[in-house]
């Protein structure tokens, strides 16, 4: 590597890591990602495991982590519900009640905070109405349905603050993708006409409130989602790290927003104790971006662009602990986002030479 690299545990004091693609696949931790947070902890970067999945509490996403061998207790977790319910702390009386719509995960953090979650009531509004609630929070659940969306409304539309723990739109599960957590809010905004504050990613709320809870300073977000994580840690003011093992691919990365940029790129979690070359600061020379026996060059193609990539000796040269995707894909943004600072035109780029 380079001068230009930098080391982790130098530049920065935690991790705000994701969890699906980074962490684990499926029912699966991706290979050597226990070992990589064992090894960054030991150098002085601690994880802190920040989702959007307001359905589980804490205590409960620890012990699914620990199960596939990875440190973790409900003090190095933070879900978009416990930033739901910092913010609903700030804005209600100590011990109001809030209507927590949602899985478990919501009434507990609520809890966590002092305020009171009231669940949906079964009985018709104006039927012994029950007292009406400060604040609404709406968190996924996979047992939410009309009657809290309802109720949710109706307590809206009569003055609650309205809270989103995220607007995730989409709700993975092993046979595809079922609505999210953004379709029930989104049918509480089309209801009332009240638009809500959200906490999770890509809000920057989620991260500055995991950030504060453990003093940090300068954290790092590592993940694998330009839309979420890494949306998110820009508008945190945060830098980004993707990693290659969940949903991003090279031309995901080449034809990203800016607002959804990286500030490095990485093969998987093993350079976590390591140095990573940052994609501005990859060298450039003759229009031919460099690192490491690797070299990137931008050209007209048939229909749009093309990144070339060249690797000088790939046999007989060590993967850098980069990774050399994770290498080849920062040296192709780097030409990429250089050539086209706003975004490649139209959007084709191709790119040839790509490591296998």
């Amino acid at each position: 590597m380079t001068e230009a690299t930098i080391r982790l545990a130098d530049c920065y004091d935690g991790l705000l890591m994701d969890l699906d693609g980074v962490v684990y696949i499926g029912n699966d931790a991706v290979p050597g990602a226990a070992e990589a947070l064992d090894t960054a902890q030991a150098c002085g970067l601690p994880a802190c495991f920040v989702t959007n999945n307001a359905s589980r509490p804490p205590g409960a996403v620890a012990a699914h982590l620990q199960t596939l061998g990875i440190a973790a207790t409900p003090s190095t977790v933070s879900t978009s519900a416990g930033a739901a319910a910092a913010i609903a702390q700030g804005l209600v009386e100590a011990g109001a009640s809030v209507h927590a719509v949602g899985g478990e995960g919501v009434a507990e953090a609520l809890r966590a905070v002092g305020l009171t979650p009231l669940r949906t009531p079964q009985q018709h509004p104006r039927a012994n109405e029950p007292p009406r609630p400060s604040a609404v929070v709406i968190g996924f659940g996979a047992d939410v349905g009309w009657r809290d969306l309802a109720w949710a409304s109706y307590w809206i539309s009569g003055g609650a603050h309205f809270i989103a723990t995220n607007f995730d739109r989409t709700f993975p599960q092993p046979w595809g993708a079922a609505p999210g957590n953004g379709v029930f809010v989104s049918a509480v905004h089309e209801a009332t006409g009240v638009r809500p504050t959200v906490a999770g990613k890509p809000e920057a709320t989620l991260f500055h409130w995991a950030a504060q809870q453990r003093q940090w300073r300068r954290p790092l977000v590592v993940g694998d989602r330009l839309d979420t994580d890494i949306a998110g840690a820009v508008n945190s003011g945060y830098d980004g790290l993707v990693v290659l093992t969940g949903v991003t691919d090279i031309h995901d990365l080449l034809r990203a927003d800016v607002r959804m940029r990286p500030t490095m790129i990485a093969s998987d979690l093993a350079v976590l104790a390591g140095s990573l070359l940052p994609i501005a600061a990859v060298g450039v020379s003759d229009d031919r971006w460099q690192a490491s026996g690797w070299s990137a060059t931008v050209n007209r193609a048939t229909n749009g662009w093309r990144v070339d990539l060249e690797h000088a000796d790939p046999a007989g040269d060590q993967a850098p602990l980069q990774g050399h995707q994770g290498l080849a894909a920062t040296l192709a943004c780097a030409a990429v986002w250089s050539r086209f600072p706003h975004g490649v035109p139209d959007g084709s780029v191709e790119i040839h030479g790509w490591p296998d």
